[in-house]
């Protein structure tokens, strides 16, 4: 399964999601043509039909598995 999907050379990460998407992928670019580049090898992935982006603005709080470890380790 993992072959199947593409990895542009941006790729933070590639997840399978539910609801309205099939896949998420989470990628950083330089500016909106290299937004448009990496969309645009996405787009030409075997199956991939269509697209939709959705730009951060502000990370507000970042990923962190830190203290969800630490509150269910225990002492």
């Amino acid at each position: 399964m993992r072959n199947r999907h593409p990895r542009p050379d941006r790729s933070g990460e590639l997840l399978v999601t539910t609801g309205d998407g099939d896949l998420l992928a989470r990628v950083v670019a330089r500016d909106t043509e290299d937004l448009h580049r990496i969309t645009n090898l996405l787009l030409e992935a075997p199956g991939v039909v269509r697209s939709n982006t959705t730009i951060v603005l502000l990370e507000v709080q970042p990923f962190s598995v830190r203290p969800l470890l630490e509150r269910h380790a225990g002492p």
